[in-house]
């Protein structure tokens, strides 16, 4: 697998269909994903596979920033941000693993969910915000306060 790199700017979200090529995919520091429509998701990951996505650029979109629909693992980097008008990184169809050194924001819902949960890792300079909460599990098996400890803490969470 040679995997694939973001690099430059793109003004409508990237999907993610073909692992043969796109895993992992890499956001280059230079890369730039910032979709300007109405509605869409930053970087989405088909059922095609659990995608790998490490980013040390920017990933922003009107409702979600990187959104995996069959598990995964997403990388976040210092100095690099996912941001989406509803989730930052939403993940589905399977455990996800996040873990983050940058920043990470959820306008109105979430900065993370895990639907199939998984593991939240906010190392020491990140930020992981969201409207309602900073990462959410499926079926919010959790109290509201871990959740607010997430966006404080380089404690790791696992959901």
């Amino acid at each position: 697998m040679t995997g694939t790199t973001i690099a430059g700017t793109y003004l409508t979200g990237i999907t993610l269909s073909n692992p043969a090529t796109q895993y992992p995919a890499t956001i280059a520091g230079t890369g730039l994903i910032d979709v300007t429509s109405a509605t869409g998701n930053g970087l989405y990951g088909t059922t095609a596979a659990a995608w790998g996505i490490y980013n040390l650029g920017t990933v922003m979109a009107p409702t979600r920033g990187v959104f995996l629909t069959a598990g995964g693992i997403v990388h976040n980097e210092t100095a690099a941000l996912i941001s989406g008008g509803y989730r930052g990184i939403d993940i589905t169809g399977g455990a996800g693993t996040v873990t983050n050194a940058g920043s990470i924001a959820g306008s109105k819902q979430q900065g993370i969910r895990l639907e199939g949960g998984g593991a939240v890792s906010n190392l020491a300079g990140g930020s992981i915000t969201g409207g309602s909460t900073a990462a959410l599990p499926a079926a919010a098996l959790m109290p509201p306060s871990i959740f607010a400890r997430v966006a404080r803490s380089a404690t790791p969470l696992v959901v």
